[in-house]
């Protein structure tokens, strides 16, 4: 498919389609804090899942971890920054030393089974 441009060359388009589906906002994890999160033990454990999405999920991009929250029901401006102050509250009880990312990345996700 394609449309003409300002100048009257044909170029072709591109059409996106809003699915709707889940969302990830959170960061790549590295450097110490991955080696905490990776070793949480007892209560903590719940916090940091990558089949609960109750509190934080673990995703992975080829070899790298990403930690973070996945949204399924899509984001307002609003709901972003409520769910970016979740996040680094979350990881500010877990490792309350380490320094956080100033800001989260926003990603589609796809669900594996």
């Amino acid at each position: 498919m394609s449309e003409t441009d300002a100048i009257g060359e044909e170029v072709p388009t591109r059409h996106y389609d809003v699915t709707g589906g889940p969302l990830f906002v959170g960061f790549k994890l590295e450097g110490a804090l991955k080696r905490e999160l990776q070793s949480l033990e007892g209560p903590d454990r719940k916090y940091v899942s990558r089949s609960d999405s109750t509190f934080l999920t673990l995703c992975r991009n080829g070899e790298d971890l990403y930690v973070g929250k996945v949204v399924e029901d899509g984001l307002t401006n609003d709901r972003v920054e409520d769910v970016c102050r979740n996040v680094l509250s979350i990881l500010r009880r877990l490792s309350p030393e380490t320094r956080l990312p100033d800001r989260l990345e926003i990603r589609p996700v796809t669900p594996q089974t």
